[in-house]
């Protein structure tokens, strides 16, 4: 069924600090979207470009669908409030807090009315997505706001973002999140990957973090005790994951690829080991290739941890923010680290689990190396490693949660994230993101199942996850639940790791997995 725009009203807004750029919209129209173009002429530098869409169907909105998971666990809004995605873990524009969770996700508003489903979307062409956040706003009755967010860092004449808009109705938010993306590849605005899939990427998949964390959770909870000389990393060892991972072996769960997690690092801003925790990191591996396991890496992006001050991105006083990963110098450590992480000379691991996308620098008027911003910085950053990684092995796996199209041809799977804690509803979150990653790309999906409520929810997510992807975990002992009336520390039982073993040889066998 036709969505008519015969009466739309539009206006370009843009805002510099400084300066002065104005602007134009220009209309195309194609089967299923309509475009409005925004040509940019002056200079300066631009904060926000602001496209105002008036049209009396609009009044019909009845609620929406944010395509990006937050900490309220909103999975549907009323139509006048704000709706922000991107790529910080904060913005002044989020309603409802952090959204870390998909950074980036499609950059796309699926809208209900009766009739159907509509979307208003954004993109741009290769190397101009410098924004950091879109949001659409309610601004009176038939009208929304498009804001898109440039922090200062646009300076091109020419075309800047486009504003899409659906030409028709749609059965689901769904849908409208896979028609964006299937418009964003037909411009090439984002790649359309030809993908070379190695059997062993749909391994079912360890990160005991959740280990860590119950020790953590079980000592802070003590009288008296001194919270703070029990932060979760300090539990991550070579010995710790050894005798964990055992526990898994003992009941023949089969265990395909092993990550390290947070803090195996000596400094936090690169790859190479620190050997007071992984004392012999490449015997580590060794003894997981010759049981037919793999191993990557976890990545935590932007840290400075250890890093020289000249290699940050710093704010306009000169502190430093987080790293730049423009910085040659850097990029040169960062291609040595890799190579020897990954090659079979080195420590011979197998690719690498991207954390903390989200966590970009924000702010005008950073001292910074090079030109690129938003999302194409933190695209470059992963390209950078990506390359490199399959330099040194070519099947090796990058796994990240960056959920928006243009990073299809950078991330081989997609992880669906840390969950939230303040509902029983596993499940239901699980189905919320899976449907918005696998609308966006064909790559594979990493289900996660961390955190968890309760162990009531963790048994649940064991059953449902291997229908849909790739089954995970992030403990092996037991849960900590986080839910007000499960607050405490629930031990698997013989009958839980019966049943976990059963569920992912069923899972492997399907999966075609030897």
């Amino acid at each position: 069924m036709v969505f008519s725009w015969a009466t739309l009203k539009t206006e370009l807004s843009v805002l510099c600090r400084h300066g002065q750029f104005t602007g134009k919209l220009h209309q195309h129209t194609t089967e299923e979207w309509t475009a409005l173009y925004s040509d940019l002429q002056g200079e300066g530098s631009v904060y926000k470009v602001i496209v105002s869409l008036k049209e009396e169907q609009l009044k019909k909105v009845l609620e929406a669908f944010p395509c990006s998971p937050n900490v309220e666990d909103v999975q549907m809004m009323h139509p006048d409030q704000t709706i922000s995605l991107g790529i910080l873990e904060e913005h002044p524009d989020y309603h409802f807090g952090k959204q870390w969770f998909f950074t980036p996700p499609p950059l796309v508003f699926p809208l209900r009315m009766e009739q159907g489903w509509i979307g208003i979307a954004v993109g741009a062409e290769p190397g101009r997505n410098l924004f950091t956040t879109v949001s659409l706003k309610a601004a009176g009755t038939g009208e929304y706001e498009v804001h898109v967010y440039y922090d200062g860092y646009y300076k091109e004449e020419g075309k800047a973002c486009t504003v899409f808009l659906t030409n028709e109705y749609l059965a689901s938010p769904n849908e409208v999140i896979a028609s964006y993306s299937r418009l964003l590849q037909e411009l090439q605005w984002a790649p359309a990957p030809k993908r070379s899939i190695p059997d062993w990427w749909k391994e079912t998949f360890l990160c005991t973090w959740g280990d860590q964390f119950n020790i953590t959770k079980i000592n802070q909870s003590k009288p008296n005790k001194e919270t703070e000389t029990h932060h979760i990393t300090t539990y991550e060892t070579q010995a710790n994951q050894t005798k964990w991972f055992k526990t898994l072996q003992d009941y023949g769960i089969p265990v395909g690829i092993i990550s390290t997690s947070d803090k195996w690092q000596l400094d936090r801003y690169r790859p190479v080991p620190d050997e007071d925790r992984y004392e012999d990191l490449r015997a580590f591996v060794d003894w997981h290739h010759r049981e037919g396991r793999k191993v990557i890496a976890w990545w935590g992006l932007w840290h400075i941890d250890g890093a020289p001050a000249k290699w940050s991105i710093r704010d306009e006083n000169g502190k430093p923010l987080t790293l730049d990963p423009e910085h040659p110098e850097l990029r040169k450590v960062m291609k040595e680290d890799i190579k020897q992480l990954i090659s079979p000379d080195g420590f011979d691991m197998d690719g690498f689990f991207i954390d903390f996308t989200g966590r970009h620098p924000n702010g005008e008027n950073c001292k910074k190396y090079g030109d690129k911003w938003g999302m194409e910085l933190l695209y470059d950053y992963v390209k950078c490693i990506h390359d490199n990684a399959k330099s040194a092995k070519s099947d090796a796996m990058i796994m990240t949660h960056c959920c928006h199209p243009y990073f299809a041809d950078v991330t081989d799977v997609f992880r669906l994230n840390d969950f939230l804690s303040k509902a029983p509803n596993s499940v239901q979150q699980g189905e919320y993101r899976y449907n918005i990653a696998a609308m966006t790309s064909d790559w594979l999906i990493n289900m996660d199942n961390w955190w968890m409520y309760d162990l009531e929810q963790w048994r649940k997510y064991q059953k449902y996850a291997p229908t849909k992807g790739i089954p995970a975990a992030w403990h092996t002992q037991g849960v900590f639940g986080m839910g007000a009336d499960s607050y405490g520390y629930e031990p698997f039982t013989e009958e839980d790791y019966i049943e976990w073993r059963d569920l992912w040889m069923e899972y492997r066998k399907k999966a075609g997995l030897s």
